[in-house]
């Protein structure tokens, strides 16, 4: 039997039970941000509802769908106190959403659950346990598997996975936490507005700048892959990738912290300079990607900084083959307003 339908049948089964009160104080908020997965959001809050933890409260805000997601939503919720649903008077995207859904909640912890994802029953109790212990974690997350018509695959990688770690250096570099296997602590959490693709990685950047991460090394989050999933790559999110490495470099050595050895940090704003430089290149934007080449020279010098640096000084036409394959040529962007990191 597929992973899916097994997880969907066991989610149904828990949440056959009694559905427990409306917690007094509950612990987590969840934020579920929907749009267009009506086919999607009944084993999303499914999943939810068989949390092995019942102390949670869940606002799911639609941004507008023009789909079944806020009817088969209902549906999901009926008789459950701890669901509240709403609706965006306009179209805000995914993190105008989120950080709707935020002011709606007062738990002190907060998850984000996208609409179309799944998660394993264990997963909030394991992650308050780990948050409630003695550590300085600011967050927690999970390892996690991404499923769809393609099959399962990891999407961690390489990445460390002790149980209280400093991902802020490899997050200099690029993020490979699924939003939805964070539990942030609710205190600085906030969602960049601004963004359409990347607000999760702002919100990982701020809330691990001084702080440690907790890790439950288990694939407890699912991320479903399909057609109408934002995370595809498109001319938008390259820009917007442009926007969030320029603001990582504009900090600088401000992300030294008294437990983050300077080399680490060195490493991080080496590799963002990197894909900043491969960013540029993408719109065919010469001096800059050379300029972002030659930064990272000066933080590592390695040799892939010295090849990104001589494939930027290629006609453009070849360097954007070299780099990005036989992706089509964008469309003109304009460049984005900064974006301003807020410090702790």
């Amino acid at each position: 039997m597929p992973r899916e339908s097994m997880m969907s049948r066991g989610a149904q089964s828990q949440a056959s039970r009694a559905i427990p009160p409306f917690p007094v104080k509950p612990t987590v908020s969840i934020l579920v941000p929907s749009y267009n997965h009506a086919a999607y959001i009944g084993a999303c809050l499914a999943s939810v509802q068989a949390q092995t933890m019942d102390s949670w409260e869940l606002d799911l805000v639609d941004d507008g769908s023009a789909d079944e997601t806020l009817a088969r939503a209902r549906e999901a919720a009926e008789g459950d106190p701890r669901i509240r649903l709403a609706q965006n008077p306009s179209n805000l995207g995914t993190y105008g959403t989120l950080q709707r859904a935020l002011s709606l909640g007062s738990a002190p912890y907060v998850a984000v659950l996208n609409s179309d994802d799944l998660w394993e029953p264990e997963k909030l109790e394991r992650q308050v346990r780990a948050l409630e212990a003695e550590t300085p974690a600011g967050l927690c997350y999970t390892l996690g598997v991404r499923f769809g018509d393609e099959g399962e695959s990891d999407v961690h990688g390489d990445w460390p996975v002790g149980e209280l770690q400093d991902p802020l250096p490899l997050l200099l570099a690029e993020n490979r936490i699924l939003a939805s296997s964070v539990l942030f602590r609710r205190d600085r959490l906030r969602f960049e507005t601004t963004c359409r693709y990347s607000g999760d990685w702002v919100a990982l950047l701020e809330q691990t700048w001084d702080r440690f991460a907790a890790c439950i090394p288990e694939p407890l989050t699912r991320w479903r892959v399909h057609g109408a999933n934002t995370f595809t790559q498109s001319p938008g999110q390259v820009r917007e990738e442009i926007r969030v490495r320029q603001a990582i470099a504009t900090v600088g050595w401000g992300w030294i912290t008294p437990t983050r050895p300077a080399q680490a940090v060195r490493r991080g704003l080496a590799q963002n300079a990197l894909h900043l430089a491969a960013a540029h290149v993408f719109f065919g934007e010469r001096l800059p990607a050379l300029q972002s080449a030659a930064a990272s020279i000066r933080l590592a010098g390695t040799a892939t900084a010295w090849k990104r640096l001589a494939a930027a000084a290629l006609p453009i036409r070849v360097a954007r083959r070299r780099l990005w394959g036989n992706a089509p040529k964008p469309d003109p962007l304009p460049p984005a307003p900064p974006l301003e990191l807020r410090r702790p």
